[in-house]
């Protein structure tokens, strides 16, 4: 079936018209893939199991499916359909794009199919791991889910009609933490957002600062929520909520004007504490039971910046945007306060890819030791909640890397299938202590094999970044710490004279890269001096350092323990048998 596009998931084909509430009936992660196309899930973390409802406009065959890629082939797929008052349901997978072969493997179960005068609706369950070839694994990293429908039934389980409605979003299935807005007493909010008409320019960073509201006790923050209006969501890249330092006065209040003009850049690049951050594709941020971020003592920030990442491409006038953030507090407060620090690689033209390559790391190194450490002082730990990770458009995967005594003991936060247009706050299943003294690297790989000049480190988006943001309890004086490589080492690596980075810069752009020497200097850069720039409230700490040694990641050996067995292909099943777990006086209640 040529064209089939993506399948991903079990997920529903609307049609036929009308629309669906996507807060009734629907397990407690949603997706709306497409107009009256949804895909709802829900984990059972202790069994490894996952289980996914689709709900769709269509009486013919729905289809959805996991991907690496985005395209078809070697998609793992589900692919159900009703007829003649009978279930026909597969575990099928990707063949270039043609019609999904069924799997001798059997290992999603069919919980229900059934459908109405309008809808079709497929609920099935899988294992996050099934051990089959043909099935791809659910990690904590990006998916692609790749969906389609039809009107029509097949006729032949080998021969499914052509699709009328397919797509492919990217999502993160493997979601831990709250899924449901808690309501505590005595709660609050408020609106940190901005007032700014985006400029025609491809890319802008816009910064205002403010005051936080004068509170009589202290709180804490619980919850905090994006607001992007419509008009502004094709233009909103990222926004980070930062804490300006306790020097700032009411007359360091500005209106939201451009973060790196000159006249503006001392006032805002002060503000190096962050609050929040969100980028394309988060959701609403809500902090565990036991944790929140503190408001209204002495300690607490009084002013704030929210900086806003514009991208207008097509120069579009006349935009104006409210976009931030509303922070939902509560008088009640929780046991832990939560701080936030960044790391990574420090942005700037020493970060480079080469061009027209397939893969090529870069490292930034954080080491969490205190500046300026009291013998005599107790430093308590650093539990990590969740993280943050970023880059632009050709970066495909970021790992943030624990070490201890020189030696990798885990992996605090990782994508190995990075999207740019899917960035979001990510909680870990369970909090992980750092130690104070703990070195974090933060490993970004890139593919520019689509591009013929350098990419340097910047802020435009066709530009690179190497950052990840992290979230603890309880908060310290730490805030963030990167690395970066200055002219005199780079060119050292390269074994190159320049004593001026125009120089470096030209020799760089002229250079022969392959895969080959590009994976040569990757090696060298690694291996290199960098200069460590450590922040805390109360000063920094610039120090040479040198990245540690990597080890290669294992493969964990798959057991066929938890899996469905391989069961047989679930075809012909009397609708009888699924139908008692929909309802479809429901339907007729809320489409």
């Amino acid at each position: 079936m040529p064209g089939f596009t993506t399948c991903l998931l079990a997920l529903p084909c609307l049609l036929l018209g009308g629309s669906v509430a996507m807060d009734a009936g629907f397990l407690p992660h949603q997706m709306r893939l497409a107009e009256d196309f949804y895909l709802s899930w829900d984990l059972d973390v202790d069994s490894q199991l996952v289980t996914f409802l689709v709900l769709a406009r269509t009486k013919g065959w729905v289809g959805v499916g996991i991907t690496n890629t985005g395209g078809m082939d070697k998609a793992d797929m589900a692919v159900g359909w009703l007829k003649d008052g009978e279930a026909y349901f597969h575990d099928r997978h990707g063949v270039g794009n043609n019609v999904p072969v069924i799997d001798d493997s059997q290992d999603y179960k069919l919980l229900a199919l059934v459908e109405n005068e309008t809808h079709t609706e497929m609920k099935f369950r899988r294992p996050f791991r099934t051990c089959d070839p043909d099935d791809l694994d659910l990690t904590d990293d990006t998916l692609r889910i790749i969906f389609a429908c039809a009107t029509a039934d097949p006729t032949d389980v080998n021969k499914i009609p052509y699709h009328n409605l397919a797509g492919v979003k990217s999502a993160q299935i493997l979601i831990y933490g709250q899924t449901v807005h808690p309501k505590p007493a005595n709660r609050s909010s408020f609106d940190v957002v901005t007032n700014f008409t985006v400029p025609t320019k491809a890319t802008f960073y816009s910064c205002t600062i403010g005051k936080m509201p004068h509170l009589e006790q202290k709180h804490h923050i619980y919850m905090v929520e994006p607001i992007i209006p419509e008009a502004s969501k094709n233009f909103v890249h990222h926004m980070v909520l930062n804490v300006c330092p306790s020097t700032y006065t009411d007359d360091s209040i500005t209106e939201a004007s451009g973060c790196y003009e000159h006249d503006q850049q001392g006032v805002f690049m002060s503000c190096l504490e962050i609050l929040a951050a969100w980028a394309v594709g988060g959701q609403t941020l809500i902090y565990p039971e036991k944790a929140g971020l503190p408001l209204g003592t002495p300690e607490d920030p009084i002013y704030y910046m929210l900086q806003i990442h514009y991208d207008n491409p097509t120069a579009m006038p006349g935009v104006l945007d409210h976009s931030g953030f509303r922070l939902h507090m509560t008088a009640e407060l929780r046991k832990y306060d939560i701080g936030m620090f960044w790391t990574g690689l420090a942005v700037g033209p020493m970060h480079f890819i080469p061009p027209q390559v397939s893969s090529f790391k870069t490292y930034g190194y954080c080491d969490t030791s205190p500046i300026n450490k009291d013998v005599n002082k107790t430093y308590s730990d650093m539990w990590l909640l969740g993280s943050l990770l970023h880059t632009h458009l050709v970066g495909t995967q970021i790992r943030v890397l624990h070490f201890r005594n020189g030696k990798q003991i885990g992996i605090l936060a990782q994508d190995a299938n990075y999207d740019f247009n899917l960035q979001e706050t990510r909680t870990l299943k369970e909090p992980v202590r750092v130690k104070r003294g703990d070195v974090l690297i933060t490993e970004c790989t890139y593919n520019t094999e689509n591009r013929s000049t350098i990419t340097w480190g910047g802020l435009g988006t066709t530009d690179e970044m190497c950052l990840a943001f992290m979230w603890y309890y309880p908060r310290n004086e730490f805030t963030g710490c990167n690395s970066l490589q200055v002219l005199q080492t780079v060119a050292a690596a390269l074994n190159v004279s320049a004593t001026r980075k125009e120089d470096l810069f030209a020799i760089l752009q002229n250079w022969n890269w392959t895969e080959r020497s590009a994976a040569d200097i990757e090696v060298k850069l690694r291996d290199a001096d960098h200069y460590l720039y450590t922040l805390e409230r109360t000063g920094h700490r610039v120090t040479k350092v040198k990245i540690p040694e990597i080890p290669e990641e294992k493969v964990i050996p798959c057991s066929r323990l938890g899996a469905f067995g391989g069961s047989e292909r679930q075809e012909g099943v009397p609708l009888a048998l699924v139908a008692s777990l929909i309802m479809v006086a429901w339907y007729q209640a809320v489409l």
